[in-house]
């Protein structure tokens, strides 16, 4: 019970901008055990918790975490900001080039969409263009793809990555919902992109005023829900895996707190019949990768593994406090956030003892949703 509590003294004395000596005073102590308090060194005698808690006018619950301050403020998820992904470039290559399997893509143009005739591609939050990476050499010769993201340092990669290519690029650093587009395209798509911004409907929108009259907008996306359960290590629990203890409730307060849907993938169907898209479809992505130390790559899939999950290296005690103080900020209980951590912790520590012989299954789990933007009658 007590590894559960997020003592919130450091945060309560701020707000009030007294030094510790001073709180050290009111209650009877020495300013050295008020920053053992506040470290996590040590917690103050039981005894003790009420006097804390009536000179900050809170509850003792409040005081230890167990219930939010009620002046405690949401801090929104950064993963709609460019510096979020500016410093992650290396986690998007390491988690992009293992979505798709190119053949299914390539029935995806030839088959469901029908692409005979060279077409104008608009990326949205294109990243380092790994989309485009995947599209140019499968579309009609003459297609053009034009990528635009709000991050300086994403679009500079993707022109570096399609430099001396014969393919017909355009690159905007800008973002993407108030960028003045100037003409109209054959397919506007996103990956990835929609369970990171604060509202996904109104990106959805821009995307279908993007696109020209008949038209194909596409987003590709992944359930949480469905990501959580997606991922077997060979010699692991895999139910332990699939954990998603307290995650529910850090899903269901950003999608309150901030339009951040955890769940945008199995909306979008509907999410495009309202905004008046037509021919809604949504399939499948059948990318399943299968991993064992038999793998002429096996290192590189392994070290992977470990990286994007968080797994290569153990957390300190002061990384795992902000760690459960941001899940804490976000909807889990103290015991959850601790929980999790700790659980996540173990898994690592597993994860990492078998790193020479890592076996996995990983499902890509991403779902395609695309509808046509019908041309619009003079008299409407």
């Amino acid at each position: 019970m007590m590894k559960a509590i997020h003592l919130r003294l450091d945060t309560l004395r701020k707000q009030r901008g007294i030094s510790q000596k001073v709180l050290a005073q009111a209650v009877g102590v020495t300013p050295q055990s008020v920053s053992k308090w506040e470290t996590g060194a040590a917690l103050p005698d039981i005894a003790l918790l009420p006097a804390l808690a009536e000179f900050f006018d809170v509850s003792v619950d409040e005081l230890l975490g167990l219930k939010p301050l009620p002046d405690d403020a949401y801090e929104p998820s950064e993963t709609g900001r460019p510096g979020y992904w500016s410093k992650r470039m290396a986690y998007l290559k390491r988690t992009r080039s293992r979505l798709w399997n190119a053949d299914y893509f390539q029935f995806l143009i030839e088959q469901v969409w029908k692409i005979k005739r060279p077409v104008r591609v608009l990326d949205c939050g294109c990243g380092y263009g790994s989309v485009g990476q995947l599209m140019l050499p499968l579309l009609p010769e003459g297609s053009t793809y034009t990528g635009i993201d709000f991050s300086e340092q994403l679009i500079a990669e993707a022109e570096k990555c399609f430099r001396g290519l014969s393919y017909k690029t355009v690159w905007i650093h800008d973002d993407f919902m108030t960028h003045a587009f100037t003409e109209k395209y054959d397919l506007v798509i996103c990956q990835c992109v929609l369970r990171h911004v604060n509202d996904p409907l109104a990106f959805l929108k821009k995307m279908k005023e993007a696109a020209q009259d008949n038209g194909l907008v596409i987003a590709m996306e992944i359930n949480r829900e469905t990501e959580c359960g997606s991922q077997y290590i060979d010699g692991m629990d895999y139910g332990a895996l699939c954990g998603r203890s307290g995650l529910r409730s850090v899903w269901k307060t950003e999608l309150e707190r901030q339009g951040r849907d955890y769940a945008v993938a199995v909306r979008l169907p509907h999410m495009m019949k309202r905004i008046g898209l037509s021919y809604i479809e949504s399939r499948m992505n059948d990318c399943v990768q299968f991993v064992d130390c038999d793998a002429s790559d096996h290192e590189k899939w392994a070290e992977d593994l470990l990286a994007i999950n968080g797994w290569n290296a153990s957390l300190s005690e002061a990384e795992v406090k902000t760690r459960a103080g941001y899940f804490i900020n976000h909807g889990m209980s103290p015991e959850e956030a601790f929980g999790f951590c700790r659980d996540q912790q173990k898994t690592g520590e597993s994860a990492r003892l078998l790193r020479e012989k890592l076996a996995f299954t990983q499902l890509s789990s991403m779902v395609i949703t695309f509808g046509r933007k019908q041309r619009r009658l003079k008299d409407d």
